[in-house]
């Protein structure tokens, strides 16, 4: 008891420091490392060094883990896949085996708007940093599973489309593509693990880093103490008597927070005021509200709408403050008065609410309108939850503007309304694009809700902390609306069609009056060196026959017939002529060069589209015709182009 006096005023810390004490006095030994069991019984219980997420079939898991983007920058990642099953979809939409989700209609819900390859890459962010100047590399090990014993060509094909994919994401130094490692499901590749295991330990080992005693005992408290998480203010309170500054506290939240140990609210939102001590225990309490239990509200997953008293009821009278106040910090939810929401077209009570859409179980809705006008993002804008970025731009610049709730909502879809015309605007996220429409015809008066929506866009993307989303508006060329993906406009081309839809109309002429700011417009990817010579492999597999169709393409795109680089006789396609391997290669660069000399850029999409009508017309011969398709999809999917 006297030593517990002279200590720390804070009890938890005394209690933490006798603790200690007394093991140190019982000269308790650390068992040997061959000694799993003692060992584990020794660590404490909320420690974990590997945390695993399967991103693809728990909701709480996909929507919380983007907070953490950029921030678990002192952390590695582990990214698993099926070479038996990805390695010819990973260019493909997502379908999930529903008895793999927690609940059935997670199917519909959970990465339906990209491909699986986007889906695999964008966590790369995980471990990515938010400083433009990284050098963090190798820090992801991908792991390709495997019960074949032939399986070399979709190895290596797995190898380059991931290549190209942290290519575009200029995301190349944290993976090594060269060295992903293939596992057979065997017991005895457990060892291939292992080995990875110990080069990861090993690059921590070497780190220069070094870690103050004070820095150790505060966070070992949290691992003795019940609570889940505690306010910055009683951290600070229990640093300070540590010796511990401000700064140094600032400190050791980030060392942790990059360890993935904890989440610093503070650091994803600086007016939180939680630091989630537990956070394995934390993301599992998130199932209360993304799977509420039998009884709850039934407002909650038909309109994405929580009140205080829902809250309370699904996470306790002591806790529902937090948790909501963290989901409204990671953009997950928005706090709205109920004079803000038309709830089947009744006002509610001037009470607290929450909207959060992504709660929702009503099934997508994926095609695209034709009078609507589309936002367009680069594919690893690490913007996320577009929906309450949105309403939160929108509704704080209309200040009488109202969130429209009604039954059968589609999960993607939120809508508002405004006082000032009565018209209802809906948003549609759709991935790497959100599609704005009104509902009603539109008239003149209308012109500044239109102002309204774009204004909010370009106040929304400025939520982009690493500055790396890119984006543009665009309207559809076509009323085919039946891909995901849709034929669209870019900016300079908006006079052109359309001009019969009032909607487009109006559309245009708010374009013209609100800009994007330069360093962050979307402009349609030039075509590389390196895509010449991939499409140029690609193109050399096809048949004589078939080349000759692509041949077509390519010189009626150019007008007239190509004169051949480095030579004055044209080049036969007959037998097994001797410039066979550099003729694709040369019509590449020539079909190139007469674009750049009409002053028309050769992009991907344009290459893309060329390839695309190429493979249509040599749908008979399956293999090239997935040959041609396959490499116009490598092309257009990291740019807004479409089939």
């Amino acid at each position: 008891t006297s030593l517990q006096e002279q200590i720390f005023k804070d009890p938890e810390l005394n209690e933490h420091f006798c603790h200690i004490f007394d093991r140190l006095c019982k000269n308790h030994k650390i068992p040997p490392k061959d000694d799993a069991i003692k060992v584990m019984k020794m660590t404490p219980s909320d420690l974990a060094l590997v945390n695993v997420w399967d991103i693809g079939v728990n909701k709480a898991v996909f929507h919380f883990l983007p907070a953490l983007w950029g921030h678990l920058d002192r952390s590695f990642l582990w990214l698993f896949l099926s070479l038996d099953h990805d390695a010819n979809s990973l260019l493909d939409f997502i379908d999930i085996d529903e008895n793999e989700c927690k609940f059935k209609n997670d199917k519909d819900q959970i990465m339906c708007y990209r491909i699986r390859l986007h889906y695999f890459l964008r966590f790369l962010m995980l471990v990515n940093s938010k400083s433009n100047i990284s050098n963090r590399q190798n820090v992801c090990s991908v792991f390709a599973m495997t019960e074949q014993t032939n399986h070399c060509d979709l190895h290596t094909k797995v190898k380059s489309e991931i290549s190209v994919g942290v290519s575009h994401m200029q995301t190349k130094t944290l993976i090594d593509t060269e060295n992903i490692a293939l596992v057979h499901r065997e017991q005895s590749d457990v060892k291939i693990m292992k080995r990875e295991l110990d080069k990861t330990a090993n690059q921590t080992r070497d780190s220069d880093d070094t870690m103050p005693i004070s820095f150790i005992f505060l966070r070992s408290l949290f691992y003795e103490l019940t609570k889940m998480y505690i306010t910055k203010d009683d951290l600070r309170r229990k640093a300070a008597q540590l010796g511990m500054s401000d700064i140094d506290v600032n400190d050791f939240c980030k060392l942790f927070m990059s360890s993935g140990s904890f989440i610093d609210v503070n650091q994803i939102d600086v007016n939180s005021p939680y630091v989630i001590m537990k956070p394995m225990r934390f993301m599992c309490e998130l199932d209360k509200m993304f799977y509420p239990r039998l009884g709850i509200d039934s407002r909650v997953t038909d309109y994405g709408l929580v009140t205080e008293e829902t809250a309370k009821a699904i996470f306790g009278e002591e806790d529902y403050q937090f948790f909501m106040s963290v989901f409204v910090s990671v953009d997950l939810a928005i706090k709205l008065r109920g004079e803000q929401i038309s709830l089947e077209d009744s006002i509610l009570p001037n009470e607290t609410y929450y909207y959060m859409p992504d709660v929702r179980t009503h099934a997508p809705k994926l095609h695209c309108d034709p009078s609507a006008l589309h936002l367009l993002l680069n594919f690893d804008s690490p913007l996320c939850h577009l929906q309450v970025l949105f309403a939160r731009a929108f509704m704080s610049r209309n200040r009488d503007s109202h969130l429209v709730l009604k039954q059968n909502t589609p999960v993607n879809v939120t809508r508002f309304t405004t006082k000032l015309s009565g018209s209802e605007v809906e948003m549609r996220y759709l991935g790497d694009s959100v599609e704005f429409r009104v509902l009603e015809e539109l008239t003149e008066t209308d012109e500044a809700i239109c102002t309204d929506v774009l204004e909010s866009c370009n106040e929304m993307m400025e939520k982009d902390e690493w500055q790396k989303s890119k984006y543009s508006f665009a309207l559809l060329r076509s009323s085919n609306t039946k891909n995901r993906y849709c034929n669209r406009l870019s900016k300079k081309d908006q006079d052109a069609e359309n001009d019969d839809d009032n909607h487009v109309a109006i559309w245009k002429r708010v374009l013209k009056r609100v800009n994007i700011p330069g360093q962050r417009e979307l402009k349609e990817e030039p075509m590389t060196i390196d895509d010449v010579c991939q499409i140029a492999k690609t193109l050399e597999k096809l048949t004589s026959k078939n080349f000759t169709i692509v041949e077509r393409k390519f010189q009626e795109a150019m007008a007239n017939r190509p004169t051949h680089l480095d030579t004055e006789e044209p080049l036969t396609l007959v037998g097994k002529d001797k410039r066979w391997d550099k003729y694709p290669l040369l019509l590449l660069l020539e079909w190139e060069n007469k674009l750049r000399n009409s002053k028309e850029p050769a992009t991907k999409k344009a290459l893309a589209k060329l390839l695309m009508e190429s493979s249509e017309e040599v749908e008979k011969d399956h293999h090239n015709h997935e040959l041609l398709k396959t490499a116009a999809t490598s092309l257009i999917q990291y740019a807004h182009a479409v089939g």
